[in-house]
């Protein structure tokens, strides 16, 4: 314990890079007069110098959202059951939808025509913005929009794919005399 608070309040704020100049010649006039205020410096130098001698650590990734749900805070967003209904929705559809001849012939017309297929690239493209556009505000950090978006386009090509498989394997092929 010193003897001297305003001395150690002054060393202290020096540590902390808070001391004024007028303050640190005062406290470097009384450090060379006082033996037991330069002991109590040295030792905070060297327990700094000790403490920025240590390595650092990070906690990995996963760390916070552990911490939280281990806490009982862990956050669980309506988007991660709402995405995983819509997911199985969007698997029906596409079930559904390829089970039609009429689909198919839809789809073949559709993506071999260049025109066409620029169409369609155009429409989805507005649909996933005017949707990012919307919901963006509400669920800003939680939904990235390239998941939607990648989504969709590797949905119409498994859908087109699919159609491409049934209407092969729907075509009797004739034999040879």
């Amino acid at each position: 314990m010193m003897k001297h608070k305003r001395i150690e309040r002054l060393i202290q704020k020096f540590m902390d890079r808070a001391i004024s100049p007028a303050e640190e010649k005062s406290l470097k006039a009384h450090i060379a007069l006082c033996a037991e205020c330069r002991r109590f410096y040295e030792e905070l130098i060297q327990v700094k110098e000790r403490i920025q001698e240590l390595p650092e650590y990070f906690p990995d990734r996963g760390f916070n959202r552990r911490l939280l749900a281990r806490l009982g805070y862990a956050k669980t967003f309506v988007w991660n059951r709402l995405a995983v209904a819509l997911v199985g929705l969007w698997a029906l559809l596409l079930v559904f939808l390829s089970s039609f001849s009429r689909t198919n012939e839809l789809l073949n017309r559709l993506f071999t025509s260049i025109p066409g297929m620029v169409r369609l690239i155009n429409r989805i493209g507005f649909i996933v913005s005017v949707l990012e556009k919307t919901f963006t505000p509400f669920v800003r950090g939680v939904l990235d929009p390239v998941y939607p978006i990648t989504g969709l386009l590797s949905s119409v090509i498994l859908l087109y794919l699919l159609s491409k498989l049934i209407t092969l394997s729907s075509v009797p092929t004739k034999g040879r005399i």
